[in-house]
């Protein structure tokens, strides 16, 4: 698979991208990658999923429950129990019957995703008509960030004929190491037992011919050979997509102060903040504001919160929560937020969404309902930020442990 995304200039694959402009042009034989995969089989995955899967990797548990069609339990060669078609099934993909394993990591919002999935389709017809590779490959599709009924609708809508199982909550995606964006296409070979990564992509595919070319060759490649043709792994190509925010201390403790000035109630006369920075040993940076005016005083808590986008073209999520010391939000704050097109957010879309969610617990779990939730062209966007509220309950019962009175 070629090394590009939507925009040409992101790096896709993370096994085989050299870091010069010449070398994203030529087609990259997939034979080199599943060398670099083979030789890595000795190399242990890591513990936890903190960095992006890559070639060599032992492919995470990924378990997913949701009704399947007849279809759809054929395909994957499940029992089908009869009865209830909307019955949940319960889906190891790790103990699949299956020698290779086509994982697409998609949002049904995504642009590229979108503009891919004929792509998909073809690919699939294409393997499907190979009765010696048919029987040894399945394609997946994981929608992160999607639900069931999201699901669904976009199968149905793009006549999709493999499964999508549905990831509202991101589990699988953090699993594999919250990539760059989707599309994200993962290769996986079972070898002893387990399913090892023999290559990642992100963005779009070059072409249904190319990936259907790219799973024959990663089921009829020899180890011995592959090994004899192995070469060194490349870094990655520079991200200009604000996936990390660098920001001065004192900048962002001036935004934190505003952010927090504003949660207060406006009747009440602007007073000094005293803000001191916690370091929590799980949730991180969190900042505590004490508030004093005459005989009141009011505590509130921000936390700034950074997310990589669900989509190969979109930047990174930078906002700031503010909650008091009873787990109400009082207060959200974008730093940096984009929508469709790249374009910031505008004072009605941060209004529209500082209205759903300031008021809500952090102690109470928040149901994404892209219907009444997402900001106009930017739902992935939506999306993640309320994932990220659902987070804050793990960090406001450790930050009460560690701000107990000693």
């Amino acid at each position: 698979m070629k090394s590009s995304t939507g925009t040409g200039q992101h790096p896709a694959s993370r096994c085989f991208t050299k870091n010069n402009a010449s070398h994203m042009k030529q087609k990259k034989p997939f034979t080199a990658l599943v060398i670099t995969g083979l030789l890595c089989l000795l190399v242990p995955a890591a513990a936890s999923n903190a960095r992006i899967i890559e070639p060599g990797d032992a492919l995470p548990r990924l378990s997913f429950e949701q009704p399947l069609s007849a279809e759809d339990k054929n395909y994957l060669r499940l029992p089908d129990e009869g009865g209830n078609a909307d019955k949940p099934a319960a889906v190891a993909i790790n103990d699949l019957d299956a020698e290779l394993l086509v994982i697409e990591f998609l949002n049904c919002y995504c642009p590229s995703c979108q503009s891919q999935v004929p792509l998909m389709n073809a690919a699939y017809r294409a393997i499907e008509g190979l009765p010696d590779f048919k029987q040894q490959v399945r394609i997946i599709g994981v929608a992160s960030g999607n639900s069931f009924e999201e699901v669904a609708a976009f199968k149905k809508e793009k006549e999709i004929p493999f499964p999508i199982f549905q990831d509202p909550d991101f589990t699988a995606y953090d699993a594999i190491g919250t990539p760059d964006g989707t599309p994200f296409t993962i290769l996986a070979r079972r070898v002893i037992g387990r399913f090892i990564v023999l290559s990642t992509h992100l963005g779009r595919i070059g072409s249904a011919e190319e990936l259907a070319s790219d799973i024959q060759n990663a089921l009829t490649s020899e180890p011995a050979a592959i090994q004899a043709m192995a070469r060194a792994k490349a870094q990655p190509l520079a991200d200009g997509r604000m996936l990390q925010l660098k920001l001065p201390e004192q900048e962002l403790r001036t935004l934190i102060i505003k952010s927090m000035r504003a949660a207060v109630a406006a009747e009440k006369t602007p007073a000094p903040i005293r803000l001191a920075k916690i370091m929590l040993p799980k949730s991180g940076v969190i900042y505590r504001g004490e508030i004093k005016s005459g005989s009141s005083r009011e505590i509130l808590y921000a936390k700034l919160i950074s997310r990589k986008p669900t989509c190969d073209v979109c930047h990174g999520i930078h906002f700031i929560i503010v909650f008091n010391h009873e787990g109400i939000i009082t207060n959200f704050t974008p730093v940096y937020l984009t929508k469709y097109g790249n374009i910031k957010w505008s004072a009605a879309d941060i209004a529209f969404l500082r209205e759903r969610i300031v008021g809500r617990s952090v102690l109470g779990r928040k149901t994404f309902n892209h219907t009444v939730d997402a900001v106009s062209t930017a739902t992935m966007s939506s999306a993640l930020i309320f994932n990220s509220l659902n987070k804050l309950l793990a960090v406001f019962t450790e930050l009460k442990e560690a701000d107990k009175p000693r």
